[in-house]
């Protein structure tokens, strides 16, 4: 197990595709960095042996101070350089769960939360990128300086550097469990706040609904319960990073007055000079700083072990399966044949051995109680879900064959809920059209949906920005900017999903108005509502738990099929 995470890792640091060049760019400034601070102690022990001996150290000064400022340029250039290529990794990683996100079939694009994909998208992939960039070569660089230290110390006086090495091995031994125990809380805490993050999108996406059910309360308090535990996990977080910091400090200190006291009485037995002694005092922290760098690599790598599992999960989701390359031609029949289905994870079958021919340019409807599965048909040929069984075929050729982008060019959908994307009015009736729209162009959909003089009157006109969801609109503005959407998208198929249910009966008929101009000379699958809406289509399918009853007109289904005729009389429908 723990061999596969590392494995995850990897394949996602090579995902994210560092410039080499940069990462070495930064590597070399980290390390002539490093250089600097190694040198300015001896020097400093120069200076001191200088001014013991009443020589002059001005000199000494001038190159400690020129080495200090070298140092410190080159490191912070390096960290300037090195959170750019940070922010590169994270952008790479971010857009590469992204692009897997929006190409997964329903099937298991129904099974992720939303917020928790979110945070995904945000929170893990700047765990991995800091490990790649900043840790990484900061465990490099704090690797090299230990090393160089500590051979310098050794040069300098070794007893003096064995009691320092001592003094910091017994003070790291309270630090490493620690830094394994990171791995879990980190882990703890970034499924707490993709928790919360899910449970936030839910509540305020539908805040009109809490507040028609007076559920403040009720949601408050289930935002607050994963506060706290997100609170609790961050707390635990914050302990630990004391314990290491704190851990360091001791190490620090401790590593200090051992020196001190032990250097100091070598220094008065004539055993050490006192600028060898000061060479020690400042080395320590260059000894000290490596462990706090290597010590954030391996945290590092514990969070970021927790960060690629969770992306390795959607990256591995298998995407949209969009077969060969055959581009699918416009007006051929659409025929399904014994198809079942149920939705993954389900057991009941909701389609049973359904067969059905539509002819194109013509008008075939679905009609049938709620939950007999009319919805489910049209998601079947839009290929958003697969058979169990059978096989829907378009000019004879299987659906699937036919490559997903052509096929999916051929639909035009006006679905019940009417999603409005986030943008202008001219971003949504284009959505999803290839090429440029012309203002024209947009205006003409606009007033074939019966649309156009709403928008002239607004102050932006095309260009008004439509608000989240589009609550700046009402139910039969959203639906004509819809019916514009496919005007524009000019479809052979035209798919309509209880495209009015939600209406009063006047602005249902203003849009069917709109939508007969639509339907013309096109394959229509409409699904019904109400039966008075459908009466003059070529034929109707009447659907009941998954199966197909009948199939007619109007007048064939009301003579021959009594179910058909039952749901008729229900709505008030004269014979």
């Amino acid at each position: 197990m723990e061999l596969q995470t590392y494995n995850q890792l990897w394949t996602l640091l090579k995902l994210g595709s560092p410039r080499l060049s940069a990462l070495f760019l930064a590597a070399s400034l980290s390390l002539l960095g490093a250089a600097a601070m190694l040198v300015y102690p001896l020097i400093a022990q120069e200076l001191i042996g200088s001014m013991s001996n009443d020589q002059g150290g001005s000199g000494y000064v001038i190159l400690i101070a020129g080495t200090v400022m070298i140092g410190i340029v080159a490191i912070g250039a390096a960290n300037l350089l090195l959170a750019k290529i940070g922010h590169d990794v994270s952008a790479k990683l971010r857009s590469a769960v992204l692009d897997r996100l929006l190409r997964l079939p329903m099937s298991t694009a129904d099974s992720l939360k939303t917020g928790e994909s979110l945070s995904r998208i945000m929170s893990d992939g700047d765990s991995l990128s800091s490990l790649v960039t900043s840790q990484s070569v900061g465990f490099v660089n704090g690797a090299l300086m230990l090393a160089g230290s500590i051979a310098i110390l050794f040069w300098l006086d070794m007893p003096l550097t064995l009691v320092l090495l001592g003094s910091l091995m017994v003070s790291s031994m309270a630090i490493g469990p620690a830094i394994w125990k990171m791995e879990r809380l980190a882990r703890d805490q970034q499924e707490q706040s993709a928790g919360l993050s899910g449970l936030l999108v839910n509540v305020l996406s539908e805040l009109r609904l809490v507040k028609a059910f007076v559920a403040e309360e009720r949601e408050l308090e289930r935002c607050r319960t994963r506060i706290w535990a997100l609170r609790d996990s961050s707390n635990d977080m914050a302990y630990l990073r004391v314990l290491l910091e704190s851990g360091v400090t001791f190490a620090v200190v401790l590593a200090l007055l051992v020196i001190l006291i032990y250097g100091g009485v070598r220094v008065g037995s004539g055993q050490l000079s006192s600028g060898t002694l000061t060479a020690f005092v400042l080395y320590i922290y260059n000894v000290v700083g490596p462990f706090g760098q290597i010590a954030g690599f391996l945290s590092g790598i514990q969070s970021a072990k927790g960060a690629s599992t969770r992306l390795s999960t959607i990256l591995n989701h298998n995407i949209e399966h969009s077969a060969g390359d055959i581009r699918a031609d416009k007006g051929l029949s659409i025929t399904f044949d014994k198809i079942d289905f149920a939705y993954p994870g389900t057991s009941p079958i909701l389609i049973k051995e359904m067969s059905l021919t539509i002819l194109p340019n013509t008008t075939t409807a679905l009609v049938g109680l709620s939950g007999s599965g009319k919805s489910t048909i049209l998601a079947l040929l839009q290929r958003l879900y697969q058979p169990c069984q059978g096989t829907i075929t378009y000019g004879g050729r299987p659906i699937n064959e036919y490559s997903l982008a052509s096929w999916r060019s051929l639909l035009g959908v006006v679905a019940q809920d009417c999603p409005v994307m986030p943008g202008t009015i001219r971003e949504n009736v284009a959505y999803g059209v290839t090429g440029y729209c012309t203002d024209r162009d947009i205006w003409a959909a606009l007033a074939a949906a019966k649309l156009a003089d709403f928008v002239s009157l607004l102050p932006n006109g095309i260009d008004t920005v439509v608000a989240e969801r589009g609550i700046n609109l009402s139910g039969g503005q959203k639906q004509r900017l819809s019916i514009a959407r496919v005007f524009i998208r000019d479809p052979s198929i035209l798919l309509l999903d209880e495209a009015t249910s939600s209406l009063d009966s006047r602005t249902e008929q203003e849009i069917y108005d709109s939508l007969r101009n639509l339907m013309a000379h096109r394959t229509n699958v409409v699904v019904a509502h109400r039966l008075s809406t459908v009466i003059n289509a070529d034929q109707i399918a009447f659907i009941d738990k998954g199966m197909i009853c009948g199939v007619g007109t109007h007048q064939e289904l009301m003579d021959n099929l009594p179910e058909y005729r039952e749901l008729a009389n229900k709505q008030l429908l004269r014979t």
